[in-house]
């Protein structure tokens, strides 16, 4: 049983970074913000590699909007 337990952890959590490798933004900022919290709970990643994970999955024109409002002081959208 302990076996059976330690493999299906580890599966579980390679099936999970299998599927955030492959998640993209398609819809909606919340749309894909839901299917990515779904998901980055059982990979083991860090705070910093999921940043870069959530990041590297918005669409390009998403993308764009984070980047100019990390350049201003007081982001509102």
């Amino acid at each position: 049983r302990e076996f059976k337990e330690r493999f299906e952890a580890i599966d579980e959590m390679q099936d999970a970074k299998d599927r955030m490798r492959v998640l993209k933004q398609t819809g909606t900022v919340p749309e894909y913000t839901a299917l990515f919290k779904e998901i980055k709970g059982r990979t083991g990643y860090s705070e910093s590699d999921l940043r870069d994970r959530y990041n590297d999955g918005l669409s390009d024109d998403q993308w764009a909007m984070v980047s100019i409002c990390l350049t201003k002081i007081n982001c509102t959208r």
